[in-house]
């Protein structure tokens, strides 16, 4: 019976693909009014054939130029006659990445909004992307891997928003008399969910029933926004993939920089260097800014005594504008967090693809760089010496670290660049809130991506990074036309659980043969998780042993 159910199944997503293949997406165009004016979008056809109608880069925020650059977001002011919002949207200031294609502006924030503009209102789904806070977007050319289509033939609202990055999104003075308390980015994030609870109504979504989800930054984004007192009452549940607030890429990628010399402004005051960074022009910082920053070591500025940053997050000093102001572990532990379901998870392979870019290379020689970075240890103390052994017998057994032998390197890196706190703040916070899901997934079809730059040894079907993403939002880039079931299947499954999720707040989906598993929240003393491979799976405790261990070493260290 099921294997009919499967093979129907295929079938129909085939048809519903091959239905779709020939029409014309910008056929039809739409009009709408808003507060701040009037939109042009197009009518397009979802995988059913049903109507939706897209809205692309319409400003939910003032353009954040000259002495708005840095700071905080302001509300969008009013536009006079029609914007086109059926044009490839703007993406944010970052460097190139050899697409050929550079489109970054400063006036970027800019959202898209998918929707059937039903008579009735529908749940909102609000997509923040990845791209480790540096690079990424919803333009045209992202949109390639991000298409609307899976989700709205769900009947939910899809909105996609950007936001500042890099330097743009990141910067802090410690002087309050500037207004660069850092977060900006973080901050764009919260304007866009105010823009949504105003407007979002017009396009027959519910702001009552708003759903935050991203994947790697973007899940850390998602986290933040769910420790951050600013977003509060702004969504109603949450989704991280890939992504938590302490993970190290997002506390610890820079260290204090000094900027002056690499954009050869004047230090001789604050004043001097802040007027000279806001005169800037974009393309200059972005090639001297990024290109050629260089790490040095906290110190002054001459005359002043005041620092610049440059890191990812920045804890705030405590007032009602901060975005975060406090430890983010302390806040959980405290239970002051956004108590709404919330669902977190990981890929099995997400260190694959950082093999090159980690500063700890697999071929190292010295255990103690296995030791990261937050924990409260003398690098150069007998105990470093002890539990770099510790880390490096735990993945290695007996085998030398290697290019050749790079599975033990591989799962590594998963873990300390993202499972451990992933795993670690599911897990506190379920001790105060009792609707927090955990999934761990390992799907792999030819939907995956291909890379067999490594020669890995055990790990046969690696599911990298970011792999969960094809089974959400239609790629063009893909093909999802080949002839194995479980293409169609992860699809449905995927996009039918978060959107359950997002309607319901639980996950569960009933009466449905291909999601014939009860998923179970984690519960005090037992870590429940969703195992999200061929087969679907409920189980406790995600690669026990190597949480277990890094449990006990945080335990040990950071008393």
């Amino acid at each position: 019976m099921n294997n009919i159910i499967i093979y129907i199944t295929f079938i129909c997503f085939i048809v519903l693909l091959e239905s779709i293949s020939g029409k014309n997406f910008n056929s039809d165009n739409v009009t709408i009014t808003i507060d701040q004016g009037t939109l042009l979008g197009r009518k397009s056809l979802d995988f059913k054939n049903n109507t939706y109608y897209s809205f692309e880069g319409i400003p939910y925020a003032k353009t954040p130029k000259g002495t708005l650059r840095f700071k905080a977001p302001e509300p969008a002011e009013q536009w006079t006659g029609i914007l086109n919002a059926t044009n490839c949207t703007r993406i944010c200031p970052q460097q190139s990445y050899g697409d050929g294609v550079d489109c970054s502006d400063e006036d970027c924030l800019l959202l898209n909004i998918y929707s059937k503009m039903k008579s009735e209102l529908q749940p909102v789904m609000v997509y923040i992307h990845g791209g480790g806070f540096i690079f990424g977007g919803m333009n045209c050319n992202f949109k390639l891997s991000y298409g609307p289509q899976f989700f709205v033939q769900k009947d939910v609202v899809l909105v996609e928003i950007q936001y500042r990055l890099n330097i743009f999104g990141f910067l802090s003075l410690d002087d309050p008399k500037y207004g660069i308390s850092g977060n900006a980015g973080l901050k764009d994030q919260i304007m866009a969910l105010k823009w949504i609870q105003k407007n979002i109504a017009d396009f027959a979504g519910d702001p009552n029933s708003v759903t935050i989800f991203g994947q790697s930054a973007g899940g850390s984004s998602v986290h933040l926004l769910y420790l951050s007192p600013l977003a509060n009452g702004l969504f109603h549940r949450a989704i991280a993939q890939s992504g938590a607030v302490t993970n190290p890429w997002v506390t610890s990628r820079y260290k204090t920089l000094e900027l002056a010399d690499v954009l050869e402004c004047s230090n001789k005051s604050i004043d001097e260097l802040v007027n000279c960074i806001n005169g800037t022009k974009m393309n200059h910082l972005l090639s001297r800014g990024l290109d050629r920053l260089r790490v040095k070591n906290s110190h002054a500025h001459p005359g002043n005594g005041k620092l610049v940053y440059f890191n990812i997050l920045t804890i705030e000093q405590d007032n009602p504008e901060s975005f975060i102001s406090q430890n983010p572990e302390y806040i959980v532990k405290k239970g002051e967090f956004n108590k709404v379901p919330i669902i977190m998870g990981f890929n099995s392979h997400e260190g694959y693809e950082f093999v090159h870019s980690n500063p700890v290379k697999a071929n190292f020689t010295d255990a103690r760089e296995l030791i990261p970075n937050d924990l409260k240890i003398d690098i150069n103390s007998n105990k470093a010496f002890k539990l770099g052994k510790r880390i490096q017998e735990l993945y290695y057994g007996n085998l030398t670290p290697s290019y050749q032998n790079i599975d033990p390197f591989i799962h590594f890196l998963t873990d300390s660049l993202f499972v451990q706190q992933i795993y670690n703040f599911a897990k506190l916070q379920a001790n105060k809130y009792e609707h927090v899901y955990f999934y761990h997934f390992d799907y792999w079809t030819d939907l995956n991506k291909q890379d067999g730059y490594f020669n890995t040894s055990r790990i046969r079907k690696p599911v990298f990074h970011a792999d969960d993403l094809g089974y959400m939002f239609y790629s063009s880039l893909k093909n999802y036309k080949q002839k194995d079931p479980n293409i169609a299947i992860g699809v449905h499954r995927m996009v039918k659980l978060w959107t359950t999720f997002a309607k319901t707040g639980n996950p569960n989906v009933q009466n449905d043969p291909l999601l014939n598993v009860t998923w179970l929240p984690i519960q005090t003393n037992k870590f429940n998780y969703l195992h999200i491979n061929l087969s679907l799976e409920l189980k406790v405790n995600p690669i026990e042993e190597r949480m277990k261990f890094w449990e006990n070493v945080y335990a040990e260290y950071n008393k």
